[in-house]
């Protein structure tokens, strides 16, 4: 029973809301435009404009990893790099003074984190439109995702994924694991995007810092529809309860319900375990 509940929680959690899917443009929802927000600047320049469009005069420039405050975000849209987002009116210290104007929204980091070393950033480089992806329910996006490293304004290296549905791109969250006993691997950062419709999935994507580079780790992904089938990975790293040393383990766990349940019975679910071992050589994962 108690089995039961929490794999229909877990079903709940990945599905979240069964709503309609659209193709409608709204790249700029993982942003989290709030007012107050504290976003980075991910590209290596950004100019701040006297008005909320690219007809008013720049008034100043912000550099990679300067901090901002959102103050207001207006209903001024901008397409670049076939990104959509508004312009936002924003706040910001140079040289001591604080300073005002406004900023494409595009330009912002969707998350950061730092260690002691570097500050990690993530945003969209660019949006590829494939039409071989389009249908009547999905725009046939493929958003260019970068994490990228910094120190000082500087940038230290970086890495990119494709995620090519843009459903999967409505949540997302930039994560610091930490010494995880990988072999030259100072620092994990695992990005997470996420959607809201059935059927969706979940996609972490994990790099390793050595200190100059940033190397590609197993991925995993988690998907359900409702309670009636669900997969989930869990990735376990040396220093992880379960986890070896040298190598990095892949467990799947998935379920699809064989019977439905009643008023007065619980569901049926068929439940199968699949474990993938990746030995680590301290600059790639490599399956067993």
């Amino acid at each position: 029973m108690k089995k039961i509940i929490s794999l229909i929680v877990v079903a709940l959690l990945l599905s979240v809301f069964c709503i309609a899917q659209t193709n409608e443009r709204k790249d700029y929802t993982v942003w989290n435009l709030d007012d107050n927000l504290n976003p980075k600047m991910i590209f290596s320049s950004a100019n701040v404009r006297s008005g909320a469009g690219t007809n008013y005069p720049v008034i100043d420039s912000l550099r990679m990893g300067d901090t901002i405050t959102v103050r207001s975000k207006t209903d001024k849209l901008l397409t670049l790099k076939n990104i959509v987002a508004p312009w936002v009116e924003i706040q910001y210290k140079k040289e001591g003074i604080q300073r005002q104007g406004y900023l494409w929204s595009g330009l912002m980091a969707m998350g950061f984190a730092t260690d002691r070393n570097a500050t990690y950033m993530f945003g969209i480089d660019r949006i590829i439109a494939d039409e071989d992806l389009r249908t009547e329910y999905y725009a046939g996006n493929v958003f260019d995702i970068a994490l990228k490293v910094i120190k000082n304004g500087a940038l230290l290296t970086q890495k990119n994924w494709d995620v090519a549905d843009d459903e999967s791109m409505m949540y997302v969250e930039l994560k610091l694991l930490g010494d995880t006993k990988l072999e030259g691997v100072k620092q994990v950062a695992r990005i997470m995007t996420s959607g809201e419709a059935c059927g969706i999935p979940t996609n972490y994507y994990y790099a390793g810092y050595t200190g100059t580079d940033l190397l590609d780790l197993p991925s995993k992904t988690s998907v359900g529809d409702a309670d009636a089938y669900w997969r989930v990975e869990t990735i376990l790293f040396p220093s992880e309860k379960g986890g070896k040393e040298g190598k990095l383990i892949r467990i799947t766990e998935e379920s699809t319900m064989i019977k439905e349940g009643s008023a007065t019975t619980e569901p049926k679910y068929k439940t199968t375990y699949k474990t993938e071992s990746y030995v680590w050589n301290g600059k790639k994962a490599i399956k067993e």
